[in-house]
């Protein structure tokens, strides 16, 4: 079994990501190259983004 990646779920987790979708990105083998074009990832930087400009 694939040992998972708390820090990644931790910072998803942070931005308002929720649990399912962030360990579905821990569980991934992809390179953060490749993770940076996933539909969740951008989610997660328009909630940042929007939590900064307030």
């Amino acid at each position: 079994m694939k040992r998972i990646n708390l820090t990644t779920v931790g910072w998803i987790n942070y931005y308002g990501i929720d649990h399912d979708d962030a360990m579905k990105i821990a569980y991934s083998r992809k390179g953060y190259w490749r993770l940076s074009r996933n539909e969740i990832i951008h989610q997660a930087i328009k909630i940042k983004s929007s939590q900064s400009g307030d």
